[in-house]
């Protein structure tokens, strides 16, 4: 089946529609099952000498919404808990903060008013504004925020063009791309789906909390040439909060950015 070895012992017989309605499904209840989330990506990629990036996203939703990301980024050769900083974003409730810490720059964009009434575009302007400060590590965890808890209802979408239908596997299938092995237990299914020239793909965990399926993990691959750009995103439900992770101040003798909001 193309160049991936996908067995076809290995696949559903599921229509697409049904595989992408238990997606949803697992997005729908990612969505109601929590109102607060941690994402954690991991990822390499292989060009222009390799890298290892990370990022950690905290969402919390109360009377208002607010979030942090911290972004990693460095040679390949670096342990993930070495990476240094990159970035950290922070909405507080009212602004999102970005801050730079190798130029030592801030900026804000405000999403929020600080007389304590709720704006009518409060939630769009909170994540078109999250996801327009999040950079190249943090934005796949911004978007998969921004799918399950961006609008009224969780929308799960395509992460690619020209794709496969979604496909459920049920015994070791391999991702030629990568050479993962995604490997099915009992109470957790996984769904796949890959471009039509397999240079990317797209792999969605989800786990039984024993009611529903919800998302566990999103793997993502993507191949240029010889080059291999990874990464997966670990979901963790209702994790305990600190309201202080989302108080944001900028660091002693840092400067506003030239051009920032």
């Amino acid at each position: 089946m193309n160049r991936l070895t996908l067995s076809a012992l290995a696949l559903t017989l599921f229509t697409a529609a049904q595989a992408q309605t238990a997606i949803q499904s697992a997005f729908d209840a990612t969505r109601t099952s929590s109102n607060s989330i941690y994402l954690v990506l991991r990822g390499t990629d292989d060009r222009n000498g390799g890298s290892r990036f990370r990022a950690e996203l905290c969402f919390t939703e109360n009377t208002t919404l607010k979030a942090y990301i911290n972004e990693y980024r460095g040679p390949i050769s670096m342990s993930d808990a070495s990476l240094p900083l990159k970035r950290t974003i922070v909405a507080d409730g009212t602004l999102v903060w970005n801050y730079d810490p190798a130029r030592n720059e801030y900026s804000t964009r405000q999403y929020g008013r600080y007389d304590g009434s709720i704006p009518t575009n409060y939630r769009r302007d909170f994540f078109r504004n999250l996801s327009a400060e999040a950079s190249a590590e943090g934005a796949p965890a911004a978007r998969l925020l921004n799918e399950i808890y961006g609008g009224t209802a969780a929308r799960s979408l395509p992460w690619m063009p020209s794709t496969t239908a979604p496909a459920e596997l049920f015994s070791n299938t391999n991702d030629d791309i990568t050479g993962v092995t995604y490997t099915p237990v009992p109470g957790e299914r996984f769904f796949y789906v890959f471009s039509s020239n397999s240079d990317r793909s797209v792999c969605y965990h989800l786990s039984n909390t024993g009611v529903v399926d919800v998302l566990t993990d999103l793997f993502a691959n993507e191949r240029f040439g010889s080059a291999v750009r990874r990464y997966r995103i670990n979901v963790q439900l209702n994790p305990t909060v600190q309201p202080t992770w989302f108080d944001y101040t900028p660091p002693v003798g840092s400067r506003a950015r030239i051009g920032g909001n």
